[in-house]
């Protein structure tokens, strides 16, 4: 019986990088990530004894929404009272107003208390908050904390439970993140509820976040190896870990070997690259009426991607890069945070966090793969 042959269609539908994976997604396409980080912080806030405060950092791509439904998942099956807020809705924002929309937002989903009652006696939570000029100033910022407070006390006392909040979205925020998201987090550690807040790389890379070690547990979400600190080897536990999160989604014949290799080593072990390279890459073979994606494709999809990185990439930036490429990449300082931010150096682990140009620039800077 002849096998049957991939579907190319199928495989570029699954392949979706602008949706992250929730619900039956979760068990269906989710590939776990080493030492599954986001397993150990729902423990730890399940065994919490008082309101916990916590970070997620990570890149873009790196699959942090993902994990942060997972972790919903795991405490509502925990019966935990939890929420999941997208601050990222926020056209415009400050920490007051940051608040302020979690306030209404909690007050909207829960019902626990009168929201015409509220809005009678504070205005701002009648604002839409995804219009930009819908901004509240520093100097409310008491009004807002003390509405919170009441809002996650009637909800506590409806449920019978400390309330979790999950904030995701924070580097979409139309702000500078850097310089609003620590007042953000002071005003949420003053809240009578445990909150997760997702934030870039950057935030914790920051010398100013030292502040918050002492009271706020973090974890890193780090890109997925794909080669040695040294270069001169792969990594063979990563790339089995993207291998298995494309034949998830597209089966385990869609790529020719070749092509597969192409797509893994330049994804830079970011979940969301790597299945956009997938996903370009399948739609390219179905156009070109192939019954599975060969090398042609996956170059043709890399090049794009590649242009997406440098499109605005100046010549001091592109010296900048090859510059880190040459020295030790354990330590990363406030010159390398916007190449971080932008995707062009990417953050790995292994024992230690070390950073390396994004592969898929390698060729950009002289560096070869190795075999």
């Amino acid at each position: 019986m002849a096998e049957e042959r991939p579907n190319l269609r199928t495989a570029y539908r699954a392949l979706d990088p602008t949706r992250p994976l929730d619900r039956e997604a979760l068990s269906t396409y989710y590939a776990q990530r080493p030492g599954d980080p986001i397993a150990k912080l729902a423990n730890e806030i399940k065994e919490r004894s008082q309101p916990y405060c916590a970070i997620v950092a990570g890149q873009r791509g790196v699959g942090k929404t993902t994990e942060l439904n997972r972790l919903k998942a795991e405490l509502e099956r925990a019966y935990e009272p939890v929420f999941l807020f997208d601050l990222g809705r926020v056209t415009t924002t400050n920490a007051t107003t940051a608040l302020a929309f979690l306030t209404k937002e909690l007050a909207l989903q829960t019902k626990a208390l009168d929201i015409s009652e509220l809005v009678r006696k504070h205005a701002w939570l009648d604002w839409d908050f995804g219009i930009s000029g819908a901004v509240l100033q520093p100097t409310q910022l008491t009004d807002v904390l003390g509405t919170f407070k009441t809002v996650v006390a009637a909800v506590q006392q409806k449920q019978g439970r400390e309330v979790v909040l999950l904030l995701d979205g924070w580097e979409r925020v139309a702000s500078d993140d850097e310089n609003q998201v620590y007042p953000f987090m002071d005003a949420l550690e003053r809240l009578n509820c445990s909150t997760v807040l997702v934030a870039r790389l950057s935030v914790i890379l920051a010398p100013t976040f030292n502040r918050f070690t002492p009271d706020w547990d973090l974890t890193v979400l780090p890109a997925i190896t794909l080669f040695t600190y040294d270069r001169s080897n792969r990594d063979e536990a990563g790339w089995s870990l993207l291998r298995t999160a494309l034949e998830k989604r597209a089966g385990d014949r869609a790529f020719l070997p070749d092509a597969l290799r192409m797509i893994i080593q330049t994804s830079g072990g970011l979940f969301r690259e790597l299945v956009s390279l997938a996903r370009h890459a399948c739609l390219l073979a179905e156009r070109a009426r192939q019954d599975q994606v060969t090398t042609a494709e996956a170059e043709a999809a890399l090049t794009e991607q590649r242009l997406k990185l440098t499109a605005t990439l100046r010549l001091e930036e592109h010296g900048l890069l090859r510059q880190f490429s040459l020295q030790e990449r354990k330590y990363p300082n406030q010159m390398i945070f916007e190449q971080i931010n932008q995707g062009r150096i990417v953050a790995y682990h292994r024992e230690t966090l070390w950073f390396d140009v994004h592969p898929i620039l390698w060729p950009l800077v002289d560096l070869k793969y190795p075999k």
